[in-house]
């Protein structure tokens, strides 16, 4: 089965985010899935092979805790192209 990921913070830093989309895709890819996982990242050679870079994360400020979620349109367009090669 192809399996798409979407990380909101930024995949080439520390995270407990970043861990857990990082430990499920693994899990999944042991079990034979096909995984992509779309992620925000300063530096593209810190990421594994499997994450597809979708620009800087951008901070937003919400409820006192800065959060930053990929926001550019550049973004959106990689996750529907990659939405699009999962489905075909």
């Amino acid at each position: 089965m192809k399996v798409g990921l979407v990380c909101p913070c930024s995949g080439d830093g520390p995270g407990g985010v970043q861990e857990h989309i990082r430990d499920l895709a693994g899990a999944l890819m042991d079990l034979g899935h096909e995984v992509f996982v779309i992620s925000p990242a300063e530096d593209d050679e810190l990421l594994p092979h499997y994450v597809a870079p979708a620009g800087r994360a951008v901070p937003v400020p919400c409820n006192g805790a800065g959060r930053s979620p990929q926001g550019r349109p550049a973004g959106l367009v990689l996750i529907l192209g990659c939405q699009r090669a999962a489905c075909c």
